[in-house]
């Protein structure tokens, strides 16, 4: 059982090295009030995802990693609270695959990510 537990933590570490690789980008997307959410390709193998929110000059914060066969990391602004939420197909495919979940949920507010100039 240790040795799982070291295994899993060194690539979990292999794969956070491997998020900040500029080889691993893959696209930007363009939201309201010149936000912009950072794409990157992580993991070893599969299709991992790593999302960033930033508006450039103020702060960059880490949204989250998926897996963009089963879901995708979504975020919505209303006045100065930004919404971000990761939503994942079932287990299984099957009857109730078109149904996602929301499985983690974060709030965060621009003006005070852009107080504290935070780049993760």
């Amino acid at each position: 059982m240790k040795r799982y537990i070291i295994l899993a933590s060194i690539g979990l570490l292999i794969s956070y090295i491997k998020i900040r690789d500029k080889n691993n980008y893959r696209y930007t997307f363009n939201t309201d009030r010149n936000l912009y959410v950072e794409v990157y390709s992580t993991g070893l193998v599969g299709n991992l995802k790593a999302e960033y929110l930033t508006d450039s000059t103020n702060f960059r914060v880490y949204l989250g990693t998926f897996d963009d066969e089963r879901g995708y990391i979504h975020c919505a602004i209303k006045g100065d609270k930004v919404l971000v939420e990761k939503r994942e197909h079932g287990v299984e495919k099957g009857p109730k695959w078109d149904e996602l979940k929301t499985v983690e949920r974060k709030i965060y507010s621009l003006m005070e990510l852009k107080r504290r100039r935070n780049f993760e």
